[in-house]
């Protein structure tokens, strides 16, 4: 959500925020247009899947008939779910930059309370380059990537010549020059449009296995809890990491680590009553 059109402000991306109804308008239909440029290019299937925070934003009812959705949190599969061998490209709708970068629009990497850093194979990685890695085993390329400039400068420095559809300029994490949603949404159902109409130049990006992930976490009691499952192991004080050898293992594990970590942040606020001493 943080990558969508209009969208600049944790009010907009938070459930309960202000502008968060406001917002999950916007992301329905920046979802419409790639969806609308995809079919323009011929594309015969669209499936979405909703993968931010709850992963029950979008607005089912204001899709495009046709679309099918994937709802809900429980996902092995995380921002993947639903994704096999069998589909011909994949659009990253409503990206965002990775945890650190200096301006991109509420920039961060899985979760912004918990993960400090990602690391794939000892080198910093956003859910751009987890959730490619995770298509290019299946064969499958990234086509398009929509959302600020910083998200689109990410994609290229990482999958090449992909297709990116910029719908505002990042100024700094919390401050953004937007274009009328209206001409974002045409921003990306062009650029979706043109993706799969040169599909044939776009390769998947792909991540040799065995590989490893490490994660830095914001408490040493998550890295804590976390290293007791086996295959993962302490490598810092708030840091862990583990190997894998299949990306469907690799991110149904690091999406375990993941709500076992919420939990451990949400267990120990309600013990101690204050959340800046974990």
């Amino acid at each position: 959500m943080e990558g969508i059109s209009g969208v600049v402000d944790r009010e907009d991306t938070t459930i309960g925020g202000r502008g968060y109804e406001r917002a999950r308008r916007l992301m329905t239909a920046d979802v419409n247009a790639a969806a609308a440029g995809a079919l323009e290019a011929g594309a015969t299937h669209v499936l979405v899947n909703d993968a931010h925070a709850n992963m029950r934003n979008l607005i089912v009812e204001d899709l495009d008939a046709g679309v099918e959705v994937i709802q809900g949190a429980l996902k092995r599969g995380c921002m993947m779910e639903g994704l096999d061998e069998s589909f011909a490209a994949v659009f990253f709708v409503g990206y965002h930059s990775r945890a650190g970068n200096p301006f991109g629009i509420l920039n961060h990497t899985m979760w912004s309370g918990g993960f400090q850093n990602l690391l794939l194979n000892g080198e910093p990685a956003g859910e751009i380059a987890v959730n490619a890695a995770y298509a290019g085993q299946m064969g499958v390329p990234v086509a398009l990537v929509t959302g600020d400039q910083t998200a689109a400068d990410e994609a290229k420095e990482l999958l090449g010549d992909v297709e990116c559809a910029v719908v505002k300029e990042a100024l700094g994490r919390y401050t953004a020059k937007l274009l009328h949603p209206s001409a974002g949404h045409e921003r990306v159902r062009l650029a979706a449009r043109l993706a799969l109409e040169r599909l044939t130049d776009l390769k998947p990006y792909v991540v040799e296995t065995p590989a490893t992930i490490g994660i830095e976490f914001t408490s040493s009691a998550m890295a804590d809890v976390c290293s007791w499952i086996p295959t993962v192991e302490t490598i810092g004080p708030r840091s862990v990491s583990f190997e894998f050898n299949d990306w469907r293992q690799g991110m149904g594990l690091m999406v375990a680590l993941l709500w076992l970590a919420i939990h451990v942040a949400t267990d120990m606020e309600s013990v101690s009553g204050d959340s800046k001493h974990r």
